[in-house]
This record gives C-alpha cells, structure tokens and sequence, in this order.
C-alpha cells in the first residue's frame, strides 16, 4: 500500500536535490494519483526548485511497484527505457530510480509528465483520413523498436530464452506455458487450439529475435502537445521474442480502439514502413488469442485470485465482457474452433 507521506515527500526532495546538486531549496508538492494497474500505482506531483537566481518549477510521474518482485521490476523497467531512449525510440525522460530504501517503502521511478492526450483520445475522434494518419504515426516507433538488435536493450545472462539460435526454442516455451495451464486447470477445451499451434509449429519459426513491448496500443501512446511527437509509456511487460506476437496483440487493440476495420491498416502500414512483409500472421494471432482467453479462464476458476484489481469475476461476465470477445471472435474466425467458457459469458 504506497501512501505519500510529508516525511517521505522530505526524503524524495532530498534525493532530487543530490541528483542535481546546482539545484537549490529543492520541494516536492501537488501529488495526486492518476491510476493504480496490476502491480503499479501512479501519482503526478510537481517539483520547485531554485537554480541561478530564478525559480523554475516541473512537473513529473511517480511510479510505484507493490508486487513482491517491486525492486527488480522497477530497476529493470528503468533499465529498458533508458536504453530504448538511447536507441532513438519516443520515450519519457526517466529523473531517477528509488529501488531500495525508498522513502515511500515501495520502490520507484520518476520520469518526465507529457502534457498531452492519448493516442486513444485523438483516434476517438478523428475522421477516417486522419484515424489512418495517425494509425501510420502509431506504427513507425514500434516498426523502429522491432528492428532493434535485442541485446542493445537487453543483456544477454539477463534475457529468458535459452537456445537463442534455434528457430523454434521462442515457439515452443510459449506452447509449453500454454500446456501447462491446461493441464493445471484440466481446460480440455482448449487441446483443439494447443492441437492447432502444434500441427503448424514450423509457422512460429523465428527468423530474428526482438525487443518486444508487448503492450503497445493507443492508450499507452501519448502525444506531446508542443512538439506533436509521441511518448511510449508502460514497458512492465518488455521482453525479448517474436515481433509477430507483439505485433498480433497490437492490431488487435487497436481495432478494438479505433475500429476493427482499421486493423488491417495497421498491418499494412507496419508492412510498408518495415518493408517487409510479416509471415504466418494468423498463427501468432491464434497463439496470442488463445493465451489470452486461457487467462480469462484461469481468472474464472474459483481458486485464482484475479491479480488485476479492476477486474473482477463479475465485472467478466459484465462490463469487461467485451475485452475478451473480441479476441476471441477473431480467434474463433481463423480456428473455426469454439470455447464454451467463452461462449457461457
């Protein structure tokens, strides 16, 4: 439970002030929660301070971590934008990592605030001409962030895949997390799907790993009102795999967002903008699809506690209902295979 004391809000203008030492009577004021994800808290805050005789005030984000893995999640998420900043991907200035001794108990990281809307806010409104302008300006950093060599963002001992140089190594850890859900959980309505991804195993076939954020849609894109340009926030999930995964989840949301006409337009523009064209699609569309509604089925088992708070058993057969039809509508048109959990919301 992160709660912003004045004694800790004492600590963190200290820590600010050791950060930038020519910066004077340094205080931290005006904090208010923005939101609370699956193992984050956010709060904005403001920060004065004097510096050359003038005083100058910003504002920047607190990111909190409360999940029993908060001080390596923070300092790696830190680690991944830095790096991906220095490898010219739109990202939020990071200030400063808290990991350890954090005055606030739970682990932390500043970084700049965007004043500007969501990607999400601009598409709600745009006209078709514009929704595929934008779609195109959403799909050039992650088309950049692909083409990134992955260990220019992470280090070799502290990436998860082993067998980096068989093709099928990415493929087959994603079937054997698959599988053992559905042996944990005894869902043997999802075999036909596992059965599916097994008979086409050649099509997850890797041809190049990389840096995958894997949780790219509109509402994590924010526009910079002055400049225009865009701020990719939320690299919790980062990891090192198949573009196409990454890439699958991302059209879908965006669809979802935008329209599910324009998912085909994200698609061919990340095709132009690559210049390549993206092999076996549908396949990691049913390999994300199916993780995802295995999920939802594991969150509906009386034994799981649903780690996300806003998401509850309820709120699944109710207001989150459409979240998950989406993606299984799609998954249902390309297998022609039905999941009565599913189909029961």
């Amino acid at each position: 439970m992160v709660a912003i004391t004045q004694k800790g809000i004492q600590e963190l203008s200290a820590l600010y002030q050791k950060k930038y030492p020519h910066r004077k009577n340094v205080l931290a004021d005006n904090f208010q929660e923005i939101t609370t994800g699956w193992e984050t808290k956010i709060f904005s805050f403001s920060i004065h301070f004097e510096a050359k005789g003038a005083v100058y005030s910003e504002d920047l984000i607190l990111r909190f971590y409360q999940g029993p893995q908060g001080t390596s999640q923070s300092k790696r998420e830190y680690a991944v934008i830095k790096k991906v900043a220095q490898a010219g991907l739109p990202v939020p200035k990071v200030v400063l990592l808290v990991s350890d001794s954090s005055p606030f108990e739970n682990p932390f990281f500043v970084m700049e605030k965007i004043d500007g809307p969501t990607m999400a806010a601009e598409l709600d409104h745009a006209s078709d001409k514009s929704k595929r302008s934008l779609i195109k300006q959403f799909t050039a950093p992650f088309v950049k962030l692909h083409q990134l060599s992955w260990d220019q963002v992470f280090a070799p001992e502290s990436q998860s895949l082993r067998n980096v140089d068989d093709p099928l190594a990415y493929i087959n850890s994603k079937l054997y997390e698959m599988r053992t859900l559905i042996d944990r959980f005894t869902f043997t309505e999802f075999e036909g799907h596992f059965h599916w991804l097994e008979e086409r195993l050649e099509h997850g076939a890797v041809s190049r790993l990389s840096v995958l954020h894997n949780d790219y849609h509109p509402l994590n894109i924010l526009i910079r009102d002055e400049e225009g340009g865009l701020a990719i926030i939320d690299w919790s999930y980062a990891e090192v795999g198949d573009y196409r995964l990454d890439l699958a989840w991302s059209v879908l949301l965006l669809g979802v967002m935008a329209g599910e006409q324009y998912r085909d337009v994200m698609l061919a523009s990340y095709e132009q903008l690559s210049g390549d064209r993206v092999e076996h699609f549908q396949y990691f569309e049913v390999l994300k699809f199916t993780q995802r509604t295995l999920t939802i089925a594991t969150w509906l088992d009386d034994s799981v506690e649903i780690p996300v708070k806003k998401i509850t058993k309820a709120a699944i057969h109710n207001d989150y209902k459409v979240h998950i039809l989406n993606p299984y509508r799609r998954l249902k048109e390309i297998t022609g295979l039905s999941l009565n959990t599913i189909e029961a919301l």
